[in-house]
């Protein structure tokens, strides 16, 4: 294996890193963008199913909750402290995901009275008592989703411009959902 690993290098040295494509440009660049098509929340399940499950095909469900009332309620602080304020949530002490950085735990209210002052974000397992207000598309509701799900986590940030994209990385997410409040 190492005598592999030292061939490969040497090889790669011999070329030159520069011949690489991306080779010291911004994270994506050694290839055309994919573009990720955004679909009507009135898809079926069994469409959605067909045509992007099935094929493992990324795609963006647009406005799939707007009618559940879940966007206004929790973009609301006062919604929050109001019905979950006791919870216990996870805080990260700076606004740049890293997984192996500072964390602690507060309950929700002392979140809200910090986030929109100082360098926090909450990324925490959604809490069991919010979990029965979440709605869950009626896209997901045949195939036997719900059951597979393990966890659902919550991001809530405020004010979030990094200098370059997020990456993000989970193996076992495979459903990924945005909730923005404005």
């Amino acid at each position: 294996c190492l005598l592999f690993a030292v061939y490969v290098l040497s090889v790669l040295s011999s070329c030159g890193w520069a011949g690489l494509p991306g080779h010291m440009q911004p994270l994506g660049s050694h290839r055309e963008p994919e573009l990720v098509p955004r679909v009507s929340p009135e898809i079926s399940p069994v469409e959605f199913h067909r045509s992007y499950v099935a094929d493992r095909k990324a795609v963006i469900l647009d406005q799939v909750l707007a009618r559940t009332g879940i966007v206004e309620k929790w973009g609301s602080d006062d919604y929050l402290r109001e019905h979950y304020g006791s919870e216990e949530v996870t805080v990260e002490e700076q606004k740049k995901e890293n997984r192996s950085g500072p964390s602690t735990t507060a309950d929700m209210s002392s979140f809200l009275e910090r986030y929109n002052s100082s360098n926090v974000y909450l990324v925490s397992t959604l809490p069991q008592r919010m979990s029965g207000e979440w709605p869950v598309p009626r896209q997901l509701l045949c195939g036997g989703y719900t059951r597979h799900l393990a966890h659902v986590y919550m991001w809530y940030i405020i004010n979030f411009k990094p200098p370059s994209p997020l990456l993000f990385e989970c193996t076992s997410d495979k459903f990924n959902m945005h909730l923005r409040s404005y």
